[in-house]
């Protein structure tokens, strides 16, 4: 008599939460990446500049400068 295959279960993975994030633009090649909201509050928070001015970021691609897609001010009074 042939032994019966057992068949697998697949293991339920646990729902992992998003993240909120801040959507990038790139000045130079209009390229956008997603930025973690807790590392742009970091990045806000130990610039010693002005704080109505958004943290900037350099492109992973081109090197150019990084802004957020929506206003700052929008986005500041989410996020604090």
């Amino acid at each position: 008599m042939a032994k019966k295959k057992k068949e697998k279960k697949e293991k339920a993975r646990p729902i992992q939460k998003k993240e909120p994030t801040i959507t990038y633009l790139c000045l130079q090649c209009n390229i956008e990446e997603e930025i973690p909201e807790d590392v742009v509050r970091y990045f806000d928070l130990v610039d010693p500049g002005d704080p109505t001015v958004p943290p900037r970021f350099a492109c992973e691609k081109c090197g150019g400068e990084m802004r957020p897609k929506e206003p700052w001010e929008n986005i500041a009074d989410d996020i604090f």
